[in-house]
């Protein structure tokens, strides 16, 4: 039984990249018609904006850790801290508000600590990678690939294409493959388009689909965090204010809710590889900082979960989850 289960949720994550990613189909409370006089210049301006000719290049920090808590409260905890290093330049400006963004991660620093082991890896000087290790080949599968994401008007991603993913699973779910379920899971989650997003989406799929708001404007969409594997989305109310001392825009999202996007995850230190998700509970919360010019210096995220795990064998346990990002623009360039 456990066999089929994870199989069907294999030939899930393939599909993933054909798909439309839900994340763009977020809800926007309309905004009441401007009174009679109200000035324009009331209106903000959110939108991010991606030069031709110019590179940007990101450091993106993950903190979690996990309290597994078992039935009898003992525990056992895991703690993961990965920086990815990723550049964005934009290679297509249709001229009608889409634009295509490459997105690359350049390199990498990964440390990992539960009772029984401990990995620390730095990409650029680290080698061979501790590939044997299952959890470390997940968090880097991403590293040293490239994909693109095309922009709307509307402050969504319309399109992720990304070539060398579609060999990658046209390689993993090749009737000659001689992968196993679990690492067929493995390969195919790992850079689905929910982790591709979660990583290098700098505008967190957070801003207006009407880049034009007033100040007291409120707004709805989907937001998404990866924690311990699990894809968490929520609707959360969106609010923007405005820095004293930069300038700048806050856009920032609340949700006091959790849904994961998928039941089945992978979970390590266990004897069932693959365990299914009872129960959630939890909030997250997204900030993003963009200036009037369109340019996103920094992003930060919190999630605080609870999440009771069932195994095939029919044992449960629950995890106690704290995970925390931050986005940093580190510079931009012409090229």
């Amino acid at each position: 039984m456990r066999r089929s289960i994870a199989l069907v949720i294999v030939g899930l994550y393939s599909l993933l990249h054909l798909l439309p990613s839900a994340m763009a189909q977020g809800q926007q409370t309309p905004r009441p018609p401007a009174a009679k006089g109200e000035r324009s210049e009331q209106l903000l301006r959110l939108r991010a904006r991606f030069p031709i000719n110019v590179r940007k290049h990101y450091k993106f920090t993950h903190t979690t850790t996990v309290n597994r808590v078992y039935n009898d409260s003992s525990t056992v905890e895991f703690k993961t801290k990965t920086e990815f290093f990723f550049s964005l330049r934009a290679i297509e400006d249709r001229g009608d508000g889409f634009v295509t963004v490459a997105v690359n991660i350049d390199s990498l620093r990964y440390t990992y600590h539960d009772p029984e082991i401990s990995i620390q890896y730095n990409s650029e000087v680290d080698f061979p990678p501790p590939i044997s290790d299952w959890q470390f080949l997940w968090t880097t599968i991403p590293y040293g690939r490239e994909w693109f994401f095309t922009y709307s008007p509307y402050n969504d991603i319309a399109l992720i294409e990304s070539p060398s993913r579609e060999l990658l699973y046209q390689q993993i779910f090749d009737s000659t493959s001689t992968l196993d379920t679990v690492k067929k899971f493995l390969w195919s989650s790992a850079i689905c388009d929910d982790r591709l997003l979660f990583l290098t989406d700098i505008t967190r799929q957070m801003l207006p689909h009407n880049p034009l708001v007033a100040w007291n404007a409120e707004w709805f969409r989907p937001v998404l965090f990866e924690a311990d594997k699990i894809f968490f989305q929520s609707l959360a109310a969106i609010q923007v204010t405005r820095s004293d001392t930069t300038g700048e825009y806050w856009v920032t999202a609340t949700a006091d809710s959790l849904a994961p996007r998928f039941s089945i995850v992978l979970t390590p230190g266990y004897e069932d590889v693959f365990t299914e998700i009872q129960k959630v509970s939890g909030y997250q919360t997204h900030s993003v900082y963009i200036n009037q010019y369109g340019t996103i210096r920094q992003a930060l995220g919190e999630l605080k979960a609870r999440v009771r795990l069932r195994t095939p064998r029919g044992k449960t346990f629950t995890h106690v989850i704290h995970s925390t990002y931050q986005l940093q623009l580190q510079g931009q360039f012409k090229w």
